[in-house]
């Protein structure tokens, strides 16, 4: 059934423009007004198979394709895809009319993973032939965590168009050994390191592994998950002319633009040529930094692009939201929202002291109980929202509902019992305790292969099957060995710590043994004291004595991920101090129990599947919730110190409006309390 046109929406519509930028407001129906655009063509007489629908996720293409066949019809043929599935079919024309090799197809990190183990270990032994010293840890093969921060890494590279520094030059073969052709520096945008300069192991590694995926300027043997669109702006840079071969449609229309990035602005640039295009975004909502987006491209970049025949329009009443969220929206923003007048949109302020742990997050149970209680017509479970900042803060929360006996899940991350830096401290004061017995159970078995993996991830493990002089070295890893072994018998992880993570070998790393020689005697004075000291008081003596945040910070790789696992380290340590002088051995005990308690909706991958039909409160992040929305939403931890995760500004009003703007009916903020004013969001100041 289709929609009636409000009068923005109808002035879209009705413009001759041939290149349109809709600037929208979160709700504002952007996704519907796109499928207007198609509709209308249409009815002018425009067939189908000529209209191309865009968007940036798989998650964004079903709604498209949901809206499409509202506005146009159940049995719409309007093609809908990802830019990078749109570039991937377009690389896939060119191979088949011969102009490029096949590639093979990889569409996600593990099916590249080899040759990033192959290209790291590669690294690792020209480090060794030249003589450089480096405190990474080149073990990708089987440690999944790092195995996708170097993959962010890359394609963060991609999107910004960063990896042609790497690119094969004209008659270069990829047998050559001078990689370094100094124009690296020019593509450094990161942050993250000279690229030319000093070694960088996470440039090293990408630059050997492009070298062999890419070898030469008309060859991709394969294409990761990332690749398509870099790869198609490098060949139509070299080539231009194949564009000309390239099928062609006569209306674009790109849904969620703010989340474009570099190399797919500059696709839909070369490929246009000319056809009618329509976008739909809210620059607010740019907050996909890992995937390079940047509200420069729905700015004036836009319009320079597309001059003379760009044309910008507003979209600014949301069909989500009351009046309420929308002035809170306009006044972080200044977008204009409006909200809509039929929608009454409660929103509400509450305070907590912050100089009291779990504070907070006792009264988000408290919250979301009192609105199941008092709703009419009464929600469910599944209703509610708690929208955070960042995964770390998801323990106190997570403790909170368990405590209060609200069934919840975890929406777009791990519960925090399986964060790898929680997993660490687990497993060592199982080690020191020497009680497994809360690992024992069918349940658990994921959790000892995670553990183990953990460990090897902080402790540098070496991989190399030849560095062990047992039975089966041949065959596999010490590391996999670890594994199947633990996840049998978990008393096995003291043989693990005693034969493989504390003892020094000749095949170590100076990182290794230094990082040995510190951790074995503060395990050693913890195992002494397990028998009188408290679970809290082991942790904190391993935090202050072994300096877990600098150990953090070479575990990851992502600088934003060694701030997050340094925060749920700090968490942890306060959760155990709430449950006071409770030994090692109980406190596994409880984590176990807790574990127990969210197995069976963790294990479920589908919110509708048989494990996950009890209504469910959903805890996400900011990051997860974009593009969806829930009747109610609480926004905890809205501190200085909680909340804002950088230094620019606008990407933290960015992410409030967000948050903020997913709901539909009640809308909770969380605040410090008057004792500690000065720690509210200033950008919240003057809001009411």
């Amino acid at each position: 059934m289709s929609t009636q046109a409000n009068s923005q929406q109808a002035a879209i519509l009705q413009s001759p423009n041939k290149v349109k930028l809709i600037d929208a407001v979160a709700g504002a129906g952007k996704t519907t007004t796109l499928a207007m655009e198609a509709r209308h063509a249409c009815e002018g007489g425009l067939s189908e198979r000529a209209i191309l629908a865009l968007c940036f996720s798989r998650g964004a293409r079903l709604r498209f394709h949901e809206k499409l066949k509202e506005e146009v019809g159940e049995d719409s043929t309007i093609f809908v895809m990802t830019v990078e599935d749109f570039a991937r079919q377009l690389i896939e024309d060119l191979a088949e009319k011969g102009r490029i090799g096949r590639p093979v197809v990889h569409p996600d990190v593990e099916g590249i993973r080899g040759e990033l183990v192959d290209a790291a270990a590669r690294v690792w032994q020209r480090y060794q032939e030249q003589g450089i010293r480096s405190d990474f840890n080149f073990g990708l093969d089987e440690n999944n965590q790092h195995l996708d921060d170097i993959a962010r890494r890359l394609a963060q590279l991609k999107a910004a168009l960063e990896t042609r520094a790497f690119a094969p030059k004209d008659a270069e073969s990829h047998d050559d050994d001078d990689t370094n052709d100094g124009d690296d520096a020019d593509y450094d945008e990161s942050g993250d390191g000279d690229l030319a300069g000093q070694p960088d192991p996470i440039a090293d590694i990408i630059r050997e592994y492009e070298a062999q995926r890419h070898p030469y300027p008309e060859e991709f043997r394969w294409q990761g998950p990332n690749d398509a669109v870099a790869d198609l702006v490098y060949l139509l840079q070299r080539q231009p002319a194949l564009g000309q071969e390239l099928r062609r449609w006569s209306l674009y229309l790109v849904d969620e633009w703010h989340d474009v990035n570099a190399a797919e602005f500059e696709l839909l640039a070369r490929l246009r040529r000319g056809a009618r295009l329509v976008v739909a975004g809210d620059k607010d909502q740019t907050i996909n930094r890992d995937r390079g987006a940047d509200p420069v491209f729905s700015g004036l970049r836009f319009m320079a692009a597309y001059r003379p025949d760009a044309r910008r329009f507003p979209l600014g009443m949301s069909y989500r939201f009351g009046k309420d969220p929308a002035l809170l929206a306009d006044g972080l923003t200044h977008n204009g929202c409006e909200g809509r007048p039929d929608r009454d949109t409660v929103v509400r302020r509450m305070r907590y002291d912050p100089s009291q742990p779990g504070d907070c997050a006792r009264l988000v149970a408290e919250a979301i109980k009192e609105s199941l209680q008092k709703g009419r017509p009464k929600p469910s479970n599944r209703d509610f929202a708690v929208v955070l900042r960042d995964v770390d803060q998801s323990i106190e929360i997570e403790t909170a509902l368990m405590e209060a006996k609200i069934p919840y899940k975890c929406d777009g991350f791990e519960t925090f019992l399986l964060l790898p830096e929680i997993l660490l401290l687990r497993g060592i004061l199982h080690y020191v305790s020497n009680d497994y017995s809360a690992l024992h159970g069918r349940a658990h078995a994921d959790t000892c292969v995670q553990m183990v993996l953990a460990l090897s991830r902080y402790f540098y493990l070496t991989r190399d099957p030849k560095h062990w002089k047992l039975e089966w070295a041949e065959r596999r890893s010490v590391l996999a060995y670890a594994q199947d072994e633990v996840r049998r018998t978990p008393e096995v992880l003291k043989s693990f710590f005693d034969g493989a993570l504390l003892r020094e070998t000749e095949f170590d790393s100076p990182q290794a043994r230094q990082s040995k020689n510190l951790i074995r005697p503060v395990i050693e004075k913890m195992a002494s004291m397990a028998g009188t000291a408290s679970a809290h008081e082991l942790l904190t003596m391993l935090r202050d004595q072994v300096d877990l945040h600098d150990a953090t910070s070479r575990a990851f790789v992502s600088r934003d991920r060694v701030a997050s696992a340094r925060r749920s380290i700090d968490a942890f340590l306060r959760f155990a101090s709430s449950h006071g002088q409770v030994p090692a051995a109980q406190f596994l005990a409880l984590l176990s129990q807790m574990e127990n308690d969210v197995a069976l909706v963790r294990r479920s991958k589908n919110a509708n599947s048989i494990g996950t039909r009890r209504s469910l409160v959903r805890v996400t992040t900011i990051q997860a919730a974009k593009g969806r929305e829930w009747p109610y939403v609480l926004m905890p931890f809205l501190a200085q110190d909680e909340f804002v995760r950088t230094r620019d500004a606008t990407n933290e009003v960015r992410h409030l409006y967000v948050g903020l703007t997913r709901v539909m009916k009640e809308l909770v903020l969380f605040e410090p309390d008057e004792g500690s004013a000065e720690r509210r969001l200033a950008y919240l100041g003057g809001l009411r």
